[in-house]
């Protein structure tokens, strides 16, 4: 094999590991830290889900302890499943807490607190079983 060959491999490989590399930082590098209160209001059809990561509702952390809440803003009662989610790049996503609630008017529930990753965003996620759907708000909050 010539010299040229083998360099042209090495300039190639080295590219391809820089664009790697570069992939995983740069969220990491344009990512804010959270507030202490971050949340998003959501409308859910019957049997559906409403997703924050496809609403373009994400959310980015520093190293607090964090909790996932879950509001039922609907006038009547609803049953209203939520859950906090991380972004795998390059892997399917995770499913960091799943809570649940059955309530309206502004009735409420939280998680326990967990530590999230702060190189990847976080979204979340509100499923409805109830009939007509149902409105709420989800959030996340940190301990401090």
């Amino acid at each position: 094999m010539s010299k040229a060959i083998k360099t042209s491999k090495i300039i190639a490989i080295s590219a391809m590991v820089v664009v790697v590399v570069v992939s995983f930082l740069i969220p990491s590098i344009f990512a804010a830290t959270t507030t202490a209160y971050q949340y998003v209001d959501f409308s859910v059809a019957q049997g559906g889900t409403w997703d924050g990561k496809n609403t373009g509702h994400l959310w980015y952390v520093d190293t607090q302890p964090t909790r996932l809440n879950l509001a039922i803003t609907s006038s009547s009662t609803k049953t209203v499943a939520a859950s906090l989610n991380r972004v795998n790049y390059l892997l399917p996503d995770t499913k960091i807490v799943g809570i649940s609630l059955t309530g309206s008017n502004g009735q409420w529930t939280s998680s326990d607190y967990y530590v999230l990753n702060n190189t990847h965003a976080h979204y979340g996620k509100a499923y409805s079983a109830s009939t007509g759907g149902a409105t709420g708000r989800v959030s996340i909050q940190s301990a401090s």
